[in-house]
C-alpha cells in the first residue's frame, strides 16, 4: 500500500513509501490521517442536515483545501476557519468552538 501526501512545512510530497524517514507507528497513524483527510467519503453526500464544519487555520493535519473539499461534498455545509489556531481547536479555544456551535444551532 502506497499513501498519497501532500506537500508541507517539512518539504514531503509524493508517495509516502518514498519519505527517508524512519518507520513509527506514529508516522504511519499520520500518514494515515492525512491520506483519510485527501480523500472525503462519497458518503458525505448523503448528509441532509445543517453541518458546520470547523478548523484551525493553522492546521496542518485537515488543510484549508481539504476541509474546503468536505464542505463541497456536503449540500449547504458552512466551513469556518479559526484563526491562531491548530488541529484541536475544541481543546485550545473552547470557548470560541462552543460560542460558533451554539449559534449555528440557534439559527432557523
Amino acid at each position: 500500500m502506497v499513501l498519497w501526501c501532500s506537500s508541507d512545512r517539512r518539504g514531503f510530497s509524493g508517495p509516502c513509501a518514498t519519505r527517508k524517514r524512519r518507520p513509527s507507528v506514529k508516522n504511519l497513524a499520520f500518514d494515515l490521517l492525512r491520506a483519510a483527510c485527501l480523500r472525503p467519503s462519497p458518503l458525505l453526500q448523503d448528509i441532509s442536515a445543517a453541518t458546520l464544519i470547523l478548523r484551525g487555520e493553522k492546521d496542518t493535519i485537515a488543510t484549508e483545501e481539504h476541509q474546503a473539499q468536505m464542505k463541497d461534498a456536503i449540500d449547504g455545509a458552512e466551513l469556518i476557519s479559526v484563526p491562531g489556531h491548530g488541529h484541536n481547536i475544541h481543546w485550545e479555544a473552547p470557548e470560541k468552538v462552543a460560542h460558533l456551535i451554539l449559534t449555528f444551532l440557534e439559527r432557523p
